[in-house]
């Protein structure tokens, strides 16, 4: 009684074979009566693959994404017209270009690639579908790609609308 004490929490991102935001709760239980007895904490954290230092030389020679557009808009919709846009991936790299994960921060933004490998000099398409339904006024929304690249394994392209109230 009248103690503190400290709790370490150790966190295994590698067990969970993602990438991207992560929110994970710690529930702890104690001697405590009723509802006191149980202690919940939220772990937030953002999983980026871990690249070893590199020469150089090697950075030189690893894959590298540029995105040519990273930013559309889409301007004034309504909240019934879903919107498609492609964004174009390149690989200005001297290595073979993998695409580890997409991400989009909203279930309202769904995203896809043709193929999760980019080949030197080559490029390929997101195509990014947003649906506005349910929304309204100014709407920004982004998809994170995590990739291979070692000096920028996670970007983003953005998409933005107004969506006009009502039809």
């Amino acid at each position: 009684a009248q103690q503190r004490g400290k709790i370490k929490l150790i966190y295994n991102a590698g067990i969970l074979k993602e990438l991207g935001f992560r929110n994970d709760n710690v529930t702890l239980y104690t001697s405590e009566a009723g509802d006191a007895s149980i202690k919940s904490y939220s772990v937030y954290a953002t999983l980026e693959e871990y690249f070893p230092p590199m020469t150089k030389e090697e950075l030189e020679f690893s894959p590298r994404l540029s995105i040519l557009q990273p930013v559309h808009d889409f301007g004034r919709l309504k909240n019934d017209q879903k919107q498609i846009f492609d964004f174009v991936l390149k690989n200005s790299g001297k290595k073979p270009l993998s695409i580890r994960s997409i991400k989009p921060n909203c279930s309202c933004v769904k995203a896809t690639t043709e193929k999760d490998e980019i080949d030197v000099g080559g490029n390929i398409h997101l195509t990014v579908i947003f649906d506005p339904s349910g929304r309204k006024g100014n709407q920004q929304k982004s998809v994170t790609i995590f990739t291979n690249d070692p000096t920028a394994s996670a970007q983003r392209v953005t998409v933005k609308a107004y969506v006009e109230s009502g039809l």
